[in-house]
């Protein structure tokens, strides 16, 4: 489960502070991936499986000098939190956005991203949370008002398959992609403070077995 991190109003234990402190320290740091597989945040690829290996120094070549140290860091965090498969499709979904932007996260080359993937908005839904955590954890690079934009978007994603929904748009089954918000808020949540972990468990139990 991902560590409490300190906001305004939320009390953490010291070890869990501590937690968040060994993640984001030095380049001497030692971190393991959800799998088990030791890496280092200042090498140039981190082995995150035994068929999972981040190529750090691709990552790096496209993200603007400005933003590396809060890349590294946060990848870092989603390798210790996350699996390596995640990791890989928020790491692809940055290089789609420095790549069709000027490489400026502000609320002006979101909204020119926006409107440059169209109606396949699937990098939005992967970056909202990713820039949403890098704005609470307080690395310089993206602000209040980024999050607050992209929270206030409702995003459209590709149609997976033939899920089973109700007709009525207002009491019918989530979407693939209203689930996957649900838990990313959930999460966030409990990251926060917001939610403990008696609901968190609730929740998860009753989203997943319906």
């Amino acid at each position: 489960m991902m560590p409490v991190i300190a906001t305004s109003g939320v009390r953490e234990s010291q070890s869990e502070q501590q937690s968040f402190n060994d993640l984001i320290a030095t380049d001497r740091t030692t971190l393991r991936s959800v799998m088990d597989w030791e890496f280092s945040p200042s090498a140039p690829s981190w082995q995150l499986s035994k068929d999972h290996t981040l190529n750090l120094d691709l990552v790096m070549s496209r993200t603007p000098l400005e933003y590396r140290a809060a890349v590294r860091k946060m990848l870092a965090h989603y390798c210790v939190n996350f699996s390596a498969a995640s990791v890989f499709t928020v790491a692809n979904a940055l290089w789609k956005y420095f790549e069709a932007t000027s490489g400026k996260i502000d609320t002006s080359q979101i909204i020119n991203f926006k409107s440059a993937v169209g109606d396949n908005q699937e990098y939005l839904q992967i970056l909202r949370p990713f820039f949403r955590r890098w704005h609470v954890f307080g690395f310089p690079g993206v602000t209040k008002e980024v999050v607050t934009m992209l929270d206030s978007w409702r995003l459209r994603g590709r149609e997976k398959g033939l899920a089973i929904k109700s007709m009525d748009p207002e009491k019918g089954a989530l979407s693939d992609f209203e689930f996957a918000e649900f838990n990313d808020r959930l999460d966030f949540g409990y990251e926060s403070g917001k939610v403990d972990l008696y609901d968190l468990c609730v929740c998860l139990i009753l989203a997943w077995t319906g």
